[in-house]
C-alpha cells in the first residue's frame, strides 16, 4: 500500500506545470527546515518522472535523474568526481539529459568559496553548452534543482538572490504541514501495517503530535513515520487485538517518558 503525502498548493502547482508541454520551466531552488522532512525527495522525484515524460526522453528514467550533496569542504579532486557523476550516470548515452539535483546547505555561509563558484560555473557552462532541445518547447533538456535545509531564512533568501543573478530560477518553500494532516498521514502508516485502531485514537495521535511538533528534534513526516514504527513496535508486543484510545494513551506516555529520559542522560554525560 503506498502512502502519499500531502504537498502545499505552491507544490501542487509545480505538479501541474512541469508536464505541459508549453511551458519551459525554470530551475528550481527548494527552501526545506533544517530538520526536513517535508517529502522533498519524494516530490523532487515525482517532479523530475514528469518531466522525463514531459520531453519524451528516450532513456531510462535512471538514466535520467541523478541527486547528490556538495560539502563546502569538498577537494579539487572530488570536485571532479562530483562534476563528472552526471556523464556516469548517463553512462553509454551521449551526455547528460534530465533533473539534477543538488544540495547546498554546507556552502550557506561560504557562498564567496572556490569551490562554490566553481560549482556554479560548471552549472552556467552545462546550462549553455546544452544543445539537446526539446522539439516542442524549445527548452533545454536539463535542469538543475538545488535545495537547502537550514532554518535561516536570511540565509536561504541570500543564496537564492545570488543564484537568481546567475540563471533562470525559481524559488520553493516546503514548509511542515499541520496536526490533521500527519494524523491522516499516521493513520494511513498504521492500516498499512494491518493495524485496526477504534474510535478515539485519532483524537489521541493528534494530541501526541501536537507535543512533538513543539519539540525541536521535529521532522515532520520523519517523525511520524518513526512515531508510527514505535507505537506498532510496542503494540506487537502487547499483542493487542486493536488499537483503543486508553492502550494508544499508555504507549504514548511510555514513549514520552522514554525521550525524556533519553534527553536527560545526554546531558548528564555532557552533550
Amino acid at each position: 500500500m503506498k502512502i502519499e503525502l500531502t504537498y502545499s498548493p505552491e507544490c501542487e502547482r509545480l505538479l501541474k506545470k512541469w508536464p505541459n508541454p508549453n511551458v519551459d520551466v525554470p530551475h528550481l531552488f527548494f527552501h526545506l527546515p533544517e530538520n526536513k522532512g517535508v517529502g522533498f525527495d519524494e516530490f523532487v522525484r515525482e517532479l523530475a518522472k514528469l518531466y522525463h515524460e514531459k520531453n519524451k526522453i528516450q532513456r531510462n528514467f535512471n538514466r535520467c535523474f541523478i541527486s547528490s550533496k556538495i560539502r563546502s569542504d569538498i577537494s579539487h579532486n572530488e570536485m571532479g568526481h562530483f562534476c563528472d557523476s552526471p556523464r556516469n550516470c548517463a553512462e553509454f548515452y551521449n551526455g547528460f539529459i534530465g533533473v539534477f539535483v543538488i544540495e547546498i546547505t554546507d556552502f550557506l555561509k561560504f557562498t564567496d568559496s572556490p569551490m562554490f563558484n566553481k560549482l556554479i560555473d560548471y552549472v552556467e557552462k552545462n546550462i549553455n553548452a546544452n544543445s539537446v532541445k526539446n522539439d516542442s518547447t524549445g527548452e533545454s533538456q536539463i535542469k538543475f534543482i538545488f535545495v537547502v535545509g537550514t532554518d535561516d531564512i536570511e540565509a536561504a533568501f541570500g543564496m537564492y538572490k545570488l543564484l537568481k543573478n546567475r540563471i533562470r530560477i525559481d524559488m520553493v518553500k516546503m514548509e511542515y504541514s499541520n496536526v490533521k494532516t500527519y494524523a491522516e498521514y499516521a493513520l494511513s502508516l498504521l492500516e498499512s501495517k494491518g493495524f485496526k485502531h477504534e474510535t478515539g485514537v485519532k483524537e489521541v495521535i493528534e494530541k501526541y503530535i501536537r507535543e512533538m511538533m513543539k519539540k525541536e528534534s521535529f521532522a515532520g513526516f520523519d517523525t511520524i513515520l518513526r512515531f508510527i514504527d514505535d507505537l506498532a513496535y510496542e503494540t506487537n508486543l502487547s499483542i493487542l487485538p486493536k488499537l483503543t484510545a486508553g492502550s494508544l494513551k499508555d504507549i504514548k506516555d511510555a514513549l514520552i517518558k522514554e525521550d525524556d529520559d533519553d534527553i536527560k542522560q545526554m546531558r548528564k554525560i555532557g552533550f
